[in-house]
Parts: C-alpha cells; sequence; structure tokens
C-alpha cells in the first residue's frame, strides 16, 4: 500500500468516527415518570389507596381510573388535605357487587 493509501484510508476512518450518532427518538428522550410503588408489607395492605394503586388493584391504567372517576364510575373518594383516596375494602365491595355506577353504589350503601 502506498503511503498515500494509506493516508486515505486513515482520512475515511478518521471522519466516519466523526459523524454523529443518531438522534434520539422522542420516546428516548422523553423523561420518564417515577411511579411509586407499595413498600413492605404495610404498603400492600394499606386501608386507603391513591389513584395509582387503586388502578393497578382493579387492572386499570391511572388515566383510565381517572376518567372512571370523573365519569362516575367508581366509588367516590376521600379526602385527605389535598390528597384524593379510595378504601382498599371498599373497592372490593364495589367489584363483588358487580362494580356499579357511584349513583348505583351510593344508593345500595344507603
Amino acid at each position: 500500500m502506498t503511503p498515500r493509501a494509506h493516508d486515505a484510508i486513515a482520512d475515511a476512518s478518521a471522519s466516519a468516527a466523526d459523524v454523529a450518532p443518531p438522534p434520539a427518538t422522542a420516546a428516548a428522550a422523553a423523561p420518564r415518570r417515577r411511579v411509586r410503588q407499595p413498600r413492605g408489607a404495610a404498603a400492600a395492605d394499606a386501608l386507603l389507596l391513591d389513584a395509582g394503586q387503586a388502578a393497578t388493584l382493579l387492572g386499570y391504567g391511572r388515566s383510565t381510573f381517572y376518567r372512571m372517576d370523573e365519569e362516575g364510575l367508581v366509588p367516590r373518594s376521600v379526602r385527605i388535605g389535598s390528597s384524593r383516596r379510595w378504601s382498599r375494602d371498599e373497592l372490593r365491595r364495589w367489584v363483588d357487587a358487580g362494580c356499579p355506577t357511584r349513583e348505583r353504589w351510593e344508593a345500595t350503601r344507603r
């Protein structure tokens, strides 16, 4: 190999190394939200659940659970300060009753 050919190959490999990697996809670049998971046996037996925990208990995503709450399809939440919580026992009884609308559910509890 001639010195000139060697230099051309070296220049070609150097320029290939200088090429920027392909841009990251939007999904990879977007920050991920941290989802709090219950910790320990005490958290798994909590009496009151936040929306994420209630949604998981029922097999739904949190957004779907919030939509169902807005539409009156799940039992009413309890407010504690600015937090909203759902009773684990009430959600279980609600499922056992066939998941009636909030209006029907509250009528059966009176």
